[in-house]
């Protein structure tokens, strides 16, 4: 199952330009103190999405799913030296997080913090599996989804028929 799992994914992250920057998720600018989604933000994401791609497109912001970081790591081998890239990354999502993070780290022990997960996802009709356009992880539920939200807006630029039918339709011979 593990591999079919990982074949899954190579397919889809083969389907998206990752060369180009509008195809990773992105955080708010830290100006923005927006503490919950609006109803409204979402039906405008779900008309920009239906702006670009058929209208019968199904736009969904996920409930936020709890979680715990066990580990992370670099995201180049060369950065492994350091050790602080995937550090910086959680600063910016938590900065008390990094700082207990990074000791717990050096001494080989856990950070109890309960995070969220939170996706707004697109599928195409008659797709057999929705697309995360836009993920959200924060130490909020609420702060989750708006990430999550923000991230699918800039995403968006991206979207196309095409891209959308690959990457939520199976393909033959992938299961």
């Amino acid at each position: 199952r593990e591999r079919e799992c990982a074949k899954e994914m190579l397919q889809l992250l083969g389907a998206l330009p990752t060369d180009d920057p509008k195809v990773w998720c992105t955080l708010p600018e830290a100006s923005s103190k927006k503490a919950e989604v609006d109803p409204l933000d979402v039906e405008k994401v779900r008309g920009m999405v239906h702006g670009r791609v058929s209208k019968t497109a199904v736009v969904e912001l996920q409930e936020s799913v709890a979680c715990v970081m066990t580990s992370s790591a670099p995201l180049h081998a060369d950065e492994k030296a350091t050790g602080s890239c995937d550090v910086t990354v959680l600063e910016k999502l938590d900065p008390d997080f990094a700082e207990l993070w990074a000791e717990a780290r050096r001494v080989s022990g856990l950070v109890r913090q309960q995070w969220y997960v939170s996706s707004l996802t697109v599928k195409a009709e008659g797709g057999d599996r929705p697309f995360a356009l836009g993920i959200g992880l924060a130490t909020n539920a609420k702060m989750a989804q708006v990430r999550a939200v923000h991230a699918a807006e800039a995403r968006l630029q991206v979207l196309t028929d095409e891209l959308l039918t690959k990457l939520t339709t199976r393909q033959e011979g992938a299961a």
